[in-house]
């Protein structure tokens, strides 16, 4: 079973969220889990201009985030507004 690589900044934003909105911090955290057994769900996304990165939407929130065999590694949680620009 795949295990959960956060990098500082995703970890941050996402205990960041729970303090604010629970509820939105809860969904982003049942998403994770379940892409731990599927870790291409159908409405993932390859980012455009590298595709060894997914992006996968909770409500106004993207996860940018690659994985294999062992390992899912989140790179980033942020609005849409700004997670695009974070990652370039």
């Amino acid at each position: 079973m795949r295990q959960i690589d956060f990098t500082k900044s995703a970890e941050r934003s996402l205990r960041k969220l729970a303090e604010s909105d629970q509820r939105l911090a809860k969904q982003i955290k049942i998403k994770l889990l379940g892409m731990l057994q599927e870790p291409q769900p159908n409405e993932s996304l390859k980012m455009v201009g590298n595709p060894e990165y997914l992006r996968v939407r909770v409500g106004k929130y993207r996860i940018i985030y690659r994985f294999d065999e062992t390992m899912l590694y989140i790179v980033l949680i942020a609005k849409r507004e700004i997670v695009y620009e974070e990652f370039a």
